[in-house]
């Protein structure tokens, strides 16, 4: 086997494959299918699955839920419907165009995580596999599986090599120029700039009274936990409460879009929103800047107001109920 110096690492999932449209696609079927609250049970039992193994089943948690529905007709519609699923319609523009880039400086390897079947059908079916000149490996954890890469002080991949910024910048431009828009971008490694906004008042009065609680912590003796605070309140969160025992990584801790905070934030970011796709006149507009039918605009964008939150409303004190 041949050695080169460098080698490219790529996900699949929501890397070069945007697989949340994939499961928007899924729960859409799901519901015509058998129904939403049977569509219901089987992303619980999907997440059950997902919860044990340490990666997504789709496969498996449809047999699961054939065990619970064994006469269920739907059965065999659902399964044709993974099985034949056109993964390469749900590829992102240019993701072909990013491996052929990156093939410049050495081979494409795709490293993924998941079961022995569904994974590597969605990797053939989208063409991912010729792309990468069958260069695949799935693993169950594939951040155990790579012994030879240097990592960092907390056992992490270092991937501060990899020059995301010019990745990023020919993607955008290649995006970009599919709409006629012409325009420079300079590529920028930044850190806490993401944020994309200057802190607030409140950012230094929180950060001040979670350096006060942390030191008190420690000089009361105190160690191993996350300093947080909660209703006002010193909170510590110790780490063995932060860390998923099945991955031995930190867990994922979901927002709240049921919030107000959450749907005031949202409400101030300019991102198409649910009402856009219900007013003809703007939806046109905005096809029509992005050069685009309406048709061709719905199938593209609109996928990305299915989850979005039921609208902030505020009674009045005394209102009816």
């Amino acid at each position: 086997m041949a050695k080169h110096d460098i080698v490219f690492l790529v996900d699949v999932d929501n890397t070069l494959l945007d697989n949340d449209r994939v499961a928007a696609d899924l729960m859409r079927h799901l519901v015509a299918e058998v129904g939403r609250e049977r569509q219901q049970r089987y992303w619980a039992l999907f997440e059950e699955l997902r919860t044990q193994l340490g990666y997504a089943d789709y496969l498996g948690a449809l047999q699961r839920y054939r065990v619970e529905n064994p006469r269920d007709p739907h059965l065999l519609t659902v399964s044709l419907y993974l099985a034949e699923y056109p993964f390469a319609n749900r590829l992102y523009p240019n993701s072909l165009d990013a491996i052929d880039h990156l093939k410049r400086w050495g081979p494409v390897v795709i490293l993924s995580d998941g079961d022995a079947v569904f994974q590597p059908r969605k990797i053939e079916r989208s063409g991912l596999y010729d792309a990468v000149d069958r260069n695949v490996l799935i693993y169950i954890h594939k951040e155990q599986e790579l012994e030879d890469v240097e990592r960092d002080a907390h056992g992490n991949v270092r991937i501060a090599e990899v020059n995301i910024g010019e990745i990023l910048k020919a993607q955008v431009q290649a995006r970009l120029k599919q709409f006629g828009v012409k325009t420079t971008i300079v590529a920028k490694n930044i850190g806490y700039e993401l944020r994309c906004a200057d802190p607030v008042p409140f950012d230094m009065e929180y950060t001040r009274d979670l350096g006060y609680c942390a030191t008190k912590y420690l000089l009361s003796g105190g160690n191993a936990a996350m300093i947080s605070m909660q209703g006002g309140h010193f909170v510590p969160v110790p780490f063995a409460k932060l860390v998923d025992p099945t991955t031995g990584r930190t867990r994922v801790r979901l927002v709240d879009i049921t919030s107000a905070r959450y749907a005031i934030a949202r409400r101030y970011m300019i991102r198409l929103r649910r009402d856009d796709f219900e007013d003809p006149p703007a939806l046109a507009k905005f096809a029509a800047t992005a050069g685009l039918t309406l048709e061709e605009f719905r199938a593209q964008f609109e996928y990305l107001v299915e989850s979005e939150p039921p609208p902030f409303n505020i009674e009045p004190l005394g209102a009816p109920g």
